[in-house]
């Protein structure tokens, strides 16, 4: 971590920001100890609660391909309560090739724009896979307090839909994923 960063409440960071400069993030910026693959055009999120007023300019997942080449990008989306799940689709990033031999690292999947997000404000962050082989793997686990969403479908990797649909829901469990604003 930067110099001079302080950790707030869950798994993200802040400092003090210059002009022009991102405040902090919100996320799980820790390795977890167990791996998932993501099935093609399929997505993982993370719920979180927005700290503070900000604009999100970029995920950074723990990922990793097994083989060949294949595509990610950015999901953010807003809450939606009932079925406390993804609801409306906020902003999707830009893609970013993969190009890997099943190493893990983390890689910057940035917003073409920034987002802006309220302060106190339940929202989900997420990434969503391209179709075809080869799955992109993750890690998971180890931290309590999030509520994290696998394989949900998002019918195309390049118009995801709004409420994305199906994926299995775990409580309790985190996802190697962090939101920079």
């Amino acid at each position: 971590m930067p110099l001079g960063v302080t950790h707030l409440v869950g798994f993200g960071s802040k400092r003090a920001a210059a002009a022009g400069e991102n405040h902090g993030t919100i996320g799980m910026e820790t390795i977890g100890s167990s791996q998932v693959s993501i099935g093609e055009a399929k997505a993982w999120f993370l719920k979180f609660t927005m700290p503070e007023n900000g604009s999100a300019t970029k995920l950074t997942a723990y990922i990793s391909v097994n083989t060949g080449t294949t595509e990610a990008k950015a999901l953010l989306y807003d809450h939606d309560t009932t079925p406390d799940r993804p609801g409306n689709l906020i902003q999707d990033g830009t893609a970013y090739e993969l190009n890997d031999d099943g190493t893990f690292r983390w890689v910057d999947l940035v917003f073409a724009s920034p987002v802006s997000l309220t302060g106190s404000t339940i929202y989900w962050m997420g990434m969503v896979s391209s179709s075809g082989s080869p799955q992109i793997n993750t890690k998971y686990g180890g931290v309590s307090d999030w509520r994290v969403l696998w394989n949900a479908d998002c019918d195309t990797f390049a118009n995801p839909q709004d409420d994305p649909n199906g994926g299995t829901a775990l409580n309790s469990s985190g996802v190697s994923i962090y939101l920079t604003y």
